[in-house]
């Protein structure tokens, strides 16, 4: 029967929730009436399987490895559960601790029931056991008649491992670097990790080091200290997305201890406005620490000499300044920069030498953080002077180079020789002088002699001052290297040299000059001394004799009994002129002196010397080769010769279909008549051309052209009808107002 209770009207105790309560009403305590309240039943029950495959998410199982299951079977009615029993369809699946006998409303039970499964290679190889358990229990209802409640509880077990190993990677040594993959010691399904099945994402990063989840590859940036940098990562499988690992990489930057000096320079005139003595040199140094790890125990050292290599003491420092970053002398942070002062003064010696060449040497010790073990290096550096235009950028020293002050003012040179005239084979001596009027000049200057064609340097005859000096000698060329050249001085040099047999005749010029000794460029007017060999007549000279005669048969050569023509003027191309004696005779001693190849001799003869009535009958000029040593012979032949005059105009000339220009018909007929009425005798022919007023360039060349024609046309007729030389004549007749 179902159960109930009896409250009295009032009462603040409520009904249990399900009963029937009944009520029994009245209008006093002792007849109070019952009131029945029916009580309802709900029966529940809920199961939640849960596969304890976390092991196997790092470690790879192997078959024959366990996968536990863990039951929690929870009454979520108010009727309490009997007979709670599992049941799992998964082959293999061993469950222990069903049924369990009793479950009051509300209770959970999480320990009776478990289960094991002996994981397959079938298991492994589909990497997950997916199943689902179903739990039933018994309760008897509101009838006493047995009831049955039941849950089902599915559940994936995963047993494929990822494995995510820091690797060991080599620590940089240079400035900064990139690792090799970060995947090659992670592991996924008993296979290497790669991109391909697995995806990487960045937990944390240090600053400075980064990981490309694109390449699996890890890179410091240059420029950190030396130091472990390191990256949280975490690494999913691509099949299996909630199976994921992480795993801490580290990278070490090794120490790079580096120093770097430079040293800068600037002059300061004491007001005379000379680089020289008494001007004072500042000198600025600056150490930085270029390293990864910070320095300690810095410290720079001078060296200062002149050019020449004479060693000199600084008059001041060098001095620490500052430092960059606020560290104290003999300390650098990283990239710090330290600044040092110093200061010289320049004396005679160190101008004298050509100036200064100075440098210092900067040094500190390394300072390792607590991760790197050993003893700190101490790093040095040789400054450099921190100009790279001329082509070193480390380790060069700082100069400051004092060139000669040389001037082309106030500089002169002279060149003399005791002897004027000379001859093959004898020795010419010379002697130079320089002088110097000026007061500031000093250093060294180079004397270049150049001695002229066919004289040759004495070898060892080269002096300077009175003594013995080296020269450079180059052909004709001879050279004094690096004379000093004080102020107000007159340094002297003399060399000697020897005429060749092969010497030409006549002067022969040796010039003397003063030269930079860097730039070569001239100090001084050049110096010259002149000799000059006078010519051999057997050897040197080529003579020419000749005569003007009277060729009677004007066939150009003297023939017996053709007599000379007195009086009569030639011209040679110097301007010289030579009148013929009463034998019309001429002899022109030394006319020339040839090359070794001969030379060509032109004389002209001066028709307007010739007699009255006489005509060129010889080529005029004439050119003949003359040979050193030999005499040659050069004759003029003339003879009275009747002038023919021919006058031309262009309307004597047509041209033809073909553009070319010919003798008009008239003209041709005029020739015809004429040759045969001179065929018998020596004649001149004058060809005219008449060019009217104020001819040009172009009027005369189309009159020589067309004198031309008739000329031709002569020469080819005249030898049908004559043997007798004809000579023939052009010239311009100009039309005048």
């Amino acid at each position: 029967m179902p159960v109930g209770w009896k409250i009295r009207q009032g009462s603040r105790a409520p009904p249990p929730t399900g009963a029937d309560v009944s009520d029994v009403s009245g209008t006093a305590q002792d007849n109070d009436t019952l009131t029945t309240v029916p009580i309802t039943q709900v029966p529940g029950i809920l199961l939640l399987k849960e596969a304890q495959d976390a092991v196997y998410q790092t470690v790879q199982a192997v078959p024959g490895d366990p996968l536990d299951y863990r039951f929690t079977v929870t009454n979520t009615g108010n009727v309490t559960l009997t007979n709670v029993t599992l049941t799992d369809p998964l082959p293999g699946v061993v469950l222990s601790g069903s049924p369990i006998a009793l479950l009051a409303p509300g209770a959970v039970d999480d320990s009776s029931i478990t289960g094991r499964l002996a994981l397959t290679q079938a298991h492994i190889d589909a990497g997950e056991v997916l199943n689902t358990a179903t739990v039933t229990s018994d309760y008897s209802d509101l009838n006493d008649d047995p009831q049955q409640v039941s849950d089902d509880s599915s559940d994936v077990a995963i047993v494929a491992a990822i494995e995510a190993l820091p690797e060991s990677f080599p620590a940089f040594d240079t400035d900064g670097g990139t690792t090799t993959s970060m995947l090659a010691s992670d592991a996924v399904v008993s296979e290497p990790a790669t991109l391909a099945n697995v995806t990487i994402r960045v937990i944390a990063e240090d600053a400075g080091v980064t990981l490309d989840p694109d390449t699996a590859l890890i890179t410091l940036a240059p420029g950190h200290p030396a130091g472990a940098y390191e990256v949280t990562y975490e690494i999913c499988s691509v099949a299996y997305p909630a199976i994921c690992d992480q795993a801490r990489e580290t990278v070490v930057q090794n120490p790079i201890e580096f120093i770097e000096a430079v040293k800068s320079q600037v002059l300061v005139d004491n007001g005379d406005g000379i680089d020289g003595v008494g001007d004072r040199v500042d000198y600025t140094i600056t150490v930085t620490n270029t390293g990864n790890v910070p320095l300690s125990g810095v410290s720079v050292a001078d060296v200062l000499t002149t050019q020449a290599g004479t060693p000199l003491s600084l008059d001041s420092g060098p001095d620490f300044v500052s430092a960059n970053m606020g560290s104290g002398a003999g300390d650098l942070a990283i990239g710090e920069v330290a600044t040092y002062a110093a200061s010289y003064t320049l004396t005679v010696q160190a101008v004298t030498e050509g100036g200064l060449s100075n440098t210092v040497t900067a040094e500190g010790t390394a300072v390792y953080p607590p991760l790197f073990p050993g003893t700190p290096p101490t790093v040095f550096d040789v400054s450099d002077d921190d100009i790279d235009s001329d082509g070193n950028t480390s380790d060069d020293p700082t100069e400051l180079i004092l060139a000669p002050v040389i001037t082309d003012q106030g500089m002169t040179i002279t060149k003399t020789t005791p002897r004027g005239v000379v001859e093959r084979g004898s020795v010419v001596p010379y002697t130079i002088t320089v002088e110097n009027e000026n007061v500031f000049v000093s250093g060294t200057v180079d004397i270049v002699d150049v001695l002229p064609e066919g004289l040759l340097y004495v070898d060892g005859s080269a002096t300077f001052e009175g003594a013995s000096h080296p020269v450079l000698v180059d052909g004709r060329v001879i050279r004094w290297d690096d004379i000093p050249l004080p102020p107000l001085t007159t340094v002297t040099l003399t060399l000697s040299a020897r005429v060749l047999s092969s010497a030409d005749v006549g002067a022969h010029i040796n010039r003397a000059t003063v030269r930079h000794p860097t730039d070569d460029t001239l100090l001084a007017e050049e110096a010259t001394a002149t000799v000059r060999i006078l010519p051999e007549p057997v050897f040197d000279c080529g003579d020419v004799i000749g005569k003007v005669f009277e060729d009677e048969n004007r066939d150009g050569y003297q023939n017996e009994g053709e007599a000379g023509l007195p009086a009569v003027r030639l011209v040679g191309v110097d301007g010289t002129i030579i009148t013929t004696d009463a034998h019309g005779r001429f002899h022109v001693p030394c006319a020339m002196l040839p090359a070794d190849r001969g030379g060509n001799f032109i004389l002209k003869l001066d028709t307007r010397s010739l007699p009255a009535g006489y005509r060129i009958t010889t080529e005029n000029p004439r050119v003949i080769r003359l040979t050193r040593g030999k005499m040659s012979e050069m004759n003029f032949g003339a003879a009275i010769t009747r002038v023919v005059r021919v006058d031309l105009v262009d309307a004597a000339f047509v041209t033809g279909a073909d553009g070319r220009v010919r003798l008009s018909e008239p003209l041709i007929d005029g020739i015809a008549t004429l040759l045969p009425q001179i065929q018998g005798e020596a004649v001149h022919l004058r060809l005219a051309y008449h060019l009217g007023e104020a001819p040009t360039r172009a009027d005369k060349q189309r009159a020589r052209r067309h004198m031309q024609l008739v000329a031709r046309h002569l020469r080819q007729d005249w030898p049908a009808l004559s043997q007798v030389k004809l000579t023939i004549e052009r010239t311009f007749v100009e039309t005048r107002k």
